[in-house]
């Protein structure tokens, strides 16, 4: 019960971490790539640096199976909801946001089991992300940005259009 009720309050700060980061993100590609940076990759450099929760994580999840599908599904609505944001129209989506969050979920955590280290494993998330953007029916596709001096100071800008 100690251990589930560990996992819980884990699951939860996680979520709370991606949900009030994602503000702080303007593109959909970076706040996938948050979302994936605090739930994949933080909890694998965890296990990486201690045996003990390598063990810990690499048994059966049957001791708190409810708690980490709950923890899922929250997580797809997280990202699902990113997605139906930035598309032009969320309803012609196919497949819908929440086939695509699950795909997402689903990829990176099988990317744990190949990844050589963290940075490779950020490294194939990225590139998921990168594909799945790319594949999405964006609303608005925001140009590279370019640097402009301007009176002293720098400031990034958007080429006009």
């Amino acid at each position: 019960d100690l251990l589930r009720a560990v996992v819980e309050r884990g699951q939860d700060q996680m979520l709370r971490e991606i949900r009030s980061g994602l503000a702080t993100h303007a593109s959909l590609t970076a706040q996938l790539q948050h979302v994936f940076e605090v739930w994949s990759v933080r909890p694998f450099e965890v296990v990486a640096r201690s045996p003990a929760a390598g063990e810990l994580m690499g048994g059966s999840y049957d001791f708190a199976r409810d708690v980490f599908e709950r923890g899922a599904q929250q997580l797809t609505q997280v990202i699902s909801d990113a997605i139906r944001a930035a598309v032009a129209e969320a309803g012609a989506l196919q497949p819908s946001a929440e086939v695509v969050a699950r795909i997402m979920i689903a990829a990176a955590h099988g990317f744990k089991s190949v990844a050589r280290d963290a940075q490779d494993l950020r490294g194939l998330i990225h590139a998921l992300v990168q594909l799945v953007v790319t594949a999405l029916p964006l609303s608005r596709r925001p140009g590279p940005l370019r640097r402009r001096v301007a009176s002293g100071g720098k400031k990034l800008s958007r080429p006009k259009s």
